[in-house]
């Protein structure tokens, strides 16, 4: 998988609108100028590795999403909490 700052641009200007903000709000709390965030959004221009932590820090996604679109997989997350909270049940009827 390579990187496409097109696609990276598409999940920021996204995310920024999930978020509710305008292009001046957002770049704003990024300190970033406006047109800067407009070029990264179209993909004119890519988000260097300092902007795009910053972007994952203020809008808390993480940067797999913003390069790859990846979102985490938790299952085995959820399964080994399952396993833990099933064995810690276990122990303490035994107590």
């Amino acid at each position: 998988m390579n990187y496409n700052p097109v696609e990276t641009g598409k999940r920021i200007k996204q995310i920024r609108q999930n978020m509710g903000l305008s292009q001046d709000a957002y770049s704003e709390e990024l300190h970033i100028s406006r047109t800067h965030l407009a070029k990264v959004e179209v993909g004119l221009k890519s988000a260097s590795i300092d902007l795009l932590i910053a972007i994952s820090e203020l809008s808390q996604v993480s940067t797999d999403y913003l390069l790859k679109g990846c979102t985490p997989d938790n299952s085995k997350v959820k399964e080994d909490i399952r396993t833990l909270i099933h064995s810690l049940t276990k122990l303490e009827q035994n107590l």
